[in-house]
């Protein structure tokens, strides 16, 4: 299992040290200088400053304290709730509806659509961006205009213990942000011992669009939730996202079709394709529908989808973990 709880595991070491070398950094500037010379007052002003490096190897200085957020995509809004920023976040999308306290934020745009006015008048003192889809040039106005932009970019399970990590310390809020690490990694050490023991694991096809079968190969977050919760990913022989031939498909012949809540209108089609019709997944009418946010937004109520996938496919075996719930994971907001 190459994406294994050995490689989460590890992530967690890897963090603990970055912390301590040159990649991340607190420190105080002096914004003014000198003692005035009719009263003797020292007139020396500390700025406390924390730097990171966010997923785009950008080098973001942050000056403390952080409380004012906004938010450019759903799943920085996900990731920052999940620590306790949820009151400091002054703005987000208008596709933000997880946790429920996102609906009720300022709506700056959408993910793609930004209006950069509304996030300036917003006066953030920190901007979370996704890479994977916020708009370049608005990530460069917003800097241009003096405000600190960390841009999130995962593409797996390890990156977004990383963000959750990079963001908790950007912000003053490490413990919290370890804390939800720490859960999420019992979670799957109690995973990973219940699957390690299956010999047949069950076949799994994530659907992401269609007719043009998109879909989820190596080196993504959904192949991980699938290896992870105990599946085989047919699709992982490729890399990163792309589409999937029909003879492929039809030759791996999934047990399980995966897709989203946002995809479901399309199951219907896929399933009345008479070149499906002798695909186990389509006979026996087996597909996973998981609401967007434990699919497609990057953050940490993903393992609970990890956890809703490996209950579906293994039963049997569904009794052998602790839970993992969206009330640990974002306490307070659900």
């Amino acid at each position: 299992m190459k994406n294994s709880i050995v490689a989460i595991v590890l992530v967690i070491i890897i963090l603990a040290s970055f912390y301590g070398g040159f990649a991340l950094s607190k420190y105080q500037e002096n914004s003014n200088s000198g003692t005035n010379s009719t009263t003797g007052t020292n007139l020396n002003n500390h700025a406390f400053y924390i730097t990171v490096i966010d997923d785009e190897n950008n080098i973001v200085k942050i000056k403390q304290p952080v409380n004012r957020i906004v938010s450019l995509a759903p799943s920085c809004t996900e990731i920052a709730f999940s620590i306790g920023l949820g009151p400091r976040i002054v703005g987000d999308t208008i596709y933000d509806e997880f946790p429920p306290q996102a609906v009720n934020i300022t709506k700056i745009g959408g993910v793609t659509n930004v209006s950069v006015e509304k996030v300036i008048e917003l006066n953030p003192n920190l901007v979370l961006a996704y890479g994977g889809l916020s708009n370049p040039n608005t990530i460069t106005q917003i800097e241009q205009a003096g405000i600190p932009v960390i841009i999130m970019n995962p593409s797996n399970l390890l990156d977004i213990l990383h963000d959750v990590m990079i963001l908790g310390y950007a912000t003053n809020t490490t413990a919290n942000a370890t804390k939800v690490v720490n859960t999420i990694e019992n979670f799957m050490t109690d995973l990973y011992n219940a699957t390690s023991s299956i010999v047949n694991r069950s076949t799994v096809f994530y659907l992401g669009w269609y007719p043009d079968m998109y879909t989820a190969g190596e080196d993504t977050f959904i192949n991980d939730m699938i290896v992870e919760a105990g599946g085989i990913n047919i699709a992982s022989a490729g890399y990163s996202w792309f589409i999937m031939n029909p003879e492929t498909l039809v030759e791996e012949n999934p047990q399980w079709i995966l897709v989203s809540q946002n995809q479901y209108s399309m199951l219907q089609e896929f399933e009345n394709n008479s070149a499906f019709q002798n695909i186990t997944a389509v006979r026996l009418h087996h597909f996973i529908i998981l609401d967007d946010y434990y699919i497609e937004e990057p953050g940490p109520q993903m393992f609970v989808g990890v956890e809703i996938l490996f209950q579906t496919m293994y039963p049997n075996l569904a009794n052998e973990i602790p839970k993992i719930t969206l009330q640990e994971l974002f306490p307070g907001n659900v």
